[in-house]
């Protein structure tokens, strides 16, 4: 069993979340000058599959533990410019799988992003973004809650204007990822989101989306792993409330595509609620 759950601990640090990163979790917009953006991410997903070669599907082993994950990404972004923004990401998690646990701190980022394309006239917003992740994840955990490496990410970020009721979002950011500890390098990953908005009212706004990533395989000493390449894709939709001007609130909820994924280990489901404030 211990065999079966270190394993599990493996592919986990390997596949990271199936939503991809906070660097595509936001439009081709940027907050103004001097605004702040504030945005709480809560997370919960629990896993009970890990991926098969030899059958080439998602299958629950003999002697496999369910791990939940409880999350919360705090999100902070600053305008400098009329088409400049920083910011930072703190992912804290709770994991628990069997009679192991981890909390913490997991790798932070640092990121910024540039609207190219502004224009409030324009059919399309669009915006580059970097970002840097450090491995500020404690040491040693069992249930990692971050792979501790230094990652390098370039994404862009666009959307559409409104046409009726509808908008439309694509999103994607490639990952040069570090090495571990050890002598192990991640492999890079290619991460996007395929977003839709239902514009019902100025309140209320349902969302749905395809997001996922590919993850090349690890390298030893230049050697690359085989079975550590991982290919996730999730469906997720959501419902967005604005319940003030500066004000959001948006539960949401993510099922996986088995048939399109592939490799790590793989949550049943996700479920999660976004608040973000924009001040001022």
């Amino acid at each position: 069993m211990r065999k079966s759950l270190v394993l599990a601990v493996c592919l986990v640090g390997i596949a990271g979340t199936a939503s991809g990163t906070a660097l595509l979790g936001r439009t081709g917009s940027v907050v103004k000058p001097m605004q702040l953006l504030a945005w709480v991410n809560f997370g919960y997903n629990k896993s009970a599959r890990t991926y098969n070669w030899d059958s080439a599907s998602y299958v629950t082993p003999a002697g496999f533990l369910p791990r939940t994950t409880v999350s919360a990404d705090v999100i902070l972004g600053l305008g400098l410019a009329r088409r400049l923004e920083v910011g930072a990401v703190m992912p804290f998690a709770a994991k628990r799988q069997g009679e192991y646990s981890s909390s913490g701190l997991g790798d932070v980022m640092l990121n910024a992003r540039y609207a190219f394309l502004a224009n409030p006239l324009s059919p399309v917003k669009a915006a580059l973004a970097l970002g840097v992740n450090f491995p500020t994840a404690g040491r040693g955990q069992l249930l990692p809650i971050g792979d501790r490496t230094t990652d390098v990410g370039l994404g862009l970020c666009a959307h559409t204007a409104r046409l009726g009721p509808l908008i439309g979002h694509a999103r994607g950011a490639y990952w040069f990822n570090g090495k571990t500890d050890s002598i192990i390098k991640i492999g890079n990953m290619f991460e996007y989101v395929v977003n839709f908005d239902f514009v019902l009212s100025q309140v209320l706004t349902p969302q749905v989306a395809l997001s996922g990533y590919m993850i090349g395989q690890n390298l030893v000493r230049g050697t690359p792993v085989a079975h550590t390449e991982v290919s996730q894709h999730v469906v997720n939709a959501l419902l967005l409330v604005k319940l003030a001007p500066s004000l959001v609130f948006r539960p949401k909820v993510a099922l996986p595509v088995y048939k399109l994924s592939r490799g790590g280990s793989y949550p049943n489901f996700y479920v999660g609620v976004d608040v973000w404030v924009v001040v001022p």
